[in-house]
């Protein structure tokens, strides 16, 4: 079973609240799945995700693994006990805004093996 960091949980249920105080069920099964298919792929082979999410190569020096699935990317870091769910990122997010505002910071969330 893959752990995951308090923002992670939080992502995910601000997600939630979002898809559910404006009624869209299909959305809130949808992100259900995919936080399912995600968790499932990521245990399955830990070396599945990628360096950084889609075009945003900066986000690589956080050092997390990213894969998407359906409409999200899922952020994960590698701790001695196997992987830790990091981030959940909607992918109409303003992710190049949030990298950018992160500047040469470390991670904004810290990696479970540091």
């Amino acid at each position: 079973m893959i752990r995951q960091t308090r923002a992670a949980a939080a992502q995910i249920e601000a997600l939630l609240e979002h898809f559910l105080t404006r009624d869209r069920d299909a959305a809130t099964r949808n992100l259900l799945r995919a936080v399912r298919e995600a968790l499932d792929r990521i245990e399955a082979d830990p070396a599945v995700g990628r360096p950084h999410p889609g075009p945003y190569p900066g986000v690589a020096r956080w050092g997390y693994r990213w894969i998407r699935v359906r409409r999200y990317w899922f952020g994960y870091a590698m701790a001695p006990d196997g992987p830790v769910l990091t981030n959940v990122i909607y992918d109409a997010a303003d992710l190049p805004g949030w990298v950018e505002a992160m500047g040469d910071d470390e991670a904004p969330i810290p990696r479970p093996d540091q």
